[in-house]
């Protein structure tokens, strides 16, 4: 498994205005392989959380079985899993 996009990675910014400045295809990768990494942490903390709550609490909530539950926590991080994962952009220069 190559895993070469999980290293900081940091270029310039741009000057000017950073709103109206156009992102590297390389820039929107790492930013959207971050956005995976906190997905899946957020997967993890919400599955930490859900367990916790099942093995203290005898009544059954809402929350816990809908929103926090297992199964949003495993679509969380087979999402989260698939940003991280994702191939890099090729240069065709």
């Amino acid at each position: 498994m190559n895993l070469h996009h999980l290293t900081p990675h940091r270029t310039k910014q741009p000057t000017g205005n950073r709103l109206s400045a156009r992102r590297s295809p390389l820039q929107r990768h790492h930013r959207l392989v971050r956005l995976g990494m906190l997905i899946v942490l957020l997967a993890a903390v919400l599955f930490a959380t859900h367990f916790t709550i099942d093995l203290t609490s005898s009544a059954s909530s809402f929350w816990t079985y809908t929103v926090g539950s297992s199964e949003t926590a495993v679509i969380l991080a087979i999402i989260g899993a698939a940003l991280i994962w994702r191939e890099p952009p090729r240069n065709n220069a």
